[in-house]
């Protein structure tokens, strides 16, 4: 008989361990799952990135060659520094949309408010995305309609990362020859 409660309480501890381990497998094939799945979302990130940066990298090294090639017209110059300034800050931001992938997982995002004209950072993000307007032949407005309070109090960095990503990707996915429109004016606060 005790061969019997022996032999029972070995089957018992069998089925237990069977169904705790076949329990644990499903987890880890869904942690597995999960993993890779966020693995394919950052290599996809980083490659739209790195094609993304290719455009300001671009721009930057096309206007300093012709700014060198004209270097004795003054306005020529100044006018190609300003684009150069236009795309390095573009790309500045696209680098910092990609180092902050891994500061949002360490929780170490840090904001640094100021104060800036937000009519002036909208032109200028859209005067840097006239390259990639023109070579997609996309007919594109840009409106500023009633705005009270052109100076605000923010980030202006983080600010910048969210138009451009906006806008960049209203000119990507707009069909050649399609149109984009950007109004910008002041909602009342709710």
């Amino acid at each position: 008989d005790l061969i019997g409660v022996v032999t029972a309480g070995l089957l018992l501890l069998l089925v237990t361990d069977f169904v705790f381990m076949h329990s644990a497998n499903r987890k880890l094939r869904v942690m597995a799952r999960e993993a890779e799945s966020a693995s394919k979302a950052k290599t996809d990130f980083l490659s739209t990135m790195s094609h993304d940066i290719r455009t300001p990298m671009n721009a930057i090294i096309g206007l300093t060659t012709i700014a060198e090639k004209n270097i004795e017209d003054t306005k020529s110059v100044q006018e190609n520094l300003r684009k150069i300034t236009l795309a390095s800050n573009h790309l500045l931001t696209l680098i910092n949309d990609i180092l902050d992938i891994s500061k949002v997982e360490s929780v170490k995002l840090n904001f640094c408010p100021q104060t800036f004209s937000i009519v002036e950072t909208a032109e200028n993000l859209v005067n840097l995305s006239q390259p990639m307007i023109k070579e997609k032949n996309i007919e594109f407005s840009f409106r500023v309609g009633k705005i009270d309070v052109e100076y605000i109090y923010a980030d202006q960095l983080r600010l910048n990362q969210i138009y451009i990503n906006i806008l960049s990707n209203a000119i990507k996915y707009t069909e050649p020859g399609g149109s984009v429109r950007v109004d910008m004016r002041e909602e009342a606060s709710a």
